[in-house]
């Protein structure tokens, strides 16, 4: 396992403090202009002020909804965008945290500025990567896919996020994709069935445990042949144990995915673990070649 410098970062993670109160509903905030919320993936929304001059290389934050869940997306200036990026978010969080979270903010500022557009979304909150949710992630890519033109699209998970992350991953439920890149990551969503979160999770999946495929831990191998997944480890995590969810699927898919660890400080979805800089490098040296698809 790799192991990257220290990191001096602050922020906090989600589900060790249990489920949060979803945010409320704010108006649509823009860095660059007006823009109006969408519905469903067609998008019906449309904005009636002309974007002011002066901001026209700033970033936008563009607030929106899709499905029926609230979502954003933060869109570098210009017009020919590098990829998308989804963050699939974890325990606790919402759409907003991709702006409001500091670890996650750093992040998100870093791959805005390589021209990436990073999004997220509600993704029926605490889901536990049920169909529903992965539903949610792919409609949003598609969303974006036809607003922005990204050409690629990589998923940026965190903890409980890894369960729908995968099993988009597996199942190439969104065109060129590029890859994985999992913080704290969540592979067996079973390890939960017995903690106070396994009420939420059965319910989740119907008042069942998820079974089968359902499971990313249980998904052939073969399913991620060739993917390149990158994983940021905190040894020390107790709620996200490696020893249950990335040590086996490392030895799963040795050899078979290119897959790689990184090795960070602290518990469950320590700071260290949001790495900027090699997260940006390690998405530029998997982009997929131009016009290609996964």
């Amino acid at each position: 396992m790799q192991t990257l410098a220290d990191s001096d970062r602050t922020g906090v993670g989600a589900w060790p403090d249990g489920p949060r109160r979803p945010a409320p509903r704010r108006p649509v905030r823009a860095l660059a202009g007006s823009l109006a919320a969408l519905a469903l993936l067609v998008g019906c929304g449309t904005s009636d002020s002309t974007p002011d001059p002066d901001t026209a290389d700033e970033p936008q934050v563009v607030e929106l909804e899709v499905g029926g869940q609230s979502a954003v997306a933060v869109v570098p200036p210009g017009d020919s965008p590098t990829g998308l990026v989804l963050y699939v978010h974890g325990h606790g969080e919402t759409h907003d945290s991709l702006t409001e979270g500091s670890d996650q903010k750093r992040v998100t500022d870093r791959l805005v500025a390589d021209g990436y557009v990073v999004a997220a979304s509600d993704a029926h909150f605490d889901a536990w990567g049920n169909q529903a949710s992965q539903d949610d992630y792919v409609a949003l890519a598609a969303e974006l896919k036809s607003r922005y033109d990204t050409p690629q699209t990589f998923l940026l998970a965190e903890s409980m996020g890894g369960v729908a992350a995968l099993q988009i991953l597996a199942g190439d439920l969104i065109p060129d994709l590029a890859g994985l890149a999992g913080i704290s990551m969540l592979v067996d969503p079973t390890v939960a069935a017995d903690t106070q979160y396994g009420e939420e999770l059965r319910a989740a999946y119907g008042g069942q445990l998820p079974t089968g495929t359902q499971n990313p831990l249980e998904i052939p191998a073969e399913q991620f042949a060739g993917d390149p997944i990158r994983l940021y480890i905190a040894p020390e995590d107790s709620t996200v144990v490696y020893a249950e969810n990335a040590e086996p699927f490392l030895a799963k898919l040795q050899g078979i995915a290119d897959i790689s660890a990184v090795s960070c400080q602290g518990g469950h979805i320590d700071p260290s673990c949001f790495q900027p800089d090699d997260l940006a490098d390690w998405f530029a040296a998997n982009a997929l070649a131009s016009g290609s698809g996964n």
